[in-house]
């Protein structure tokens, strides 16, 4: 939410404001732009699955991988019909309580 919404401000020097060299570094938004912006990705959030792929028998490493569903998934047809989640998604693995 921070680098996402970064913006660039610049400053001139020079003579009488000619611009013969010019300064330009990252800034923060506002505090409240950033809440505002995690606060519309919690209430889009999406429930996931960690789910095993290429493991097979007597195998020490278990691949995980992250489903968006709720319902156990049981075969690998039924895998490739559900859509991974963006990298810049946010998802959950079980319900937070409701205080």
């Amino acid at each position: 939410a921070v680098k996402v919404n970064l913006h660039v401000e610049c400053k001139c020097h020079g003579v009488s404001g000619s611009c013969t060299m010019k300064t330009c570094w990252k800034t923060l938004p506002a505090f409240r732009q950033i809440g505002d912006s995690l606060m519309r990705k919690y209430s889009t959030a999406r429930a996931v699955l960690a789910v095993e792929v290429g493991s097979r028998r007597g195998r020490l490493n278990k691949n995980l991988q992250l489903v968006l569903g709720r319902l156990p998934v049981w075969s690998h047809q039924l895998l490739e019909k559900k859509r991974t989640p963006r990298r810049s998604d946010l998802v959950f693995l079980q319900e937070s309580p409701n205080y």
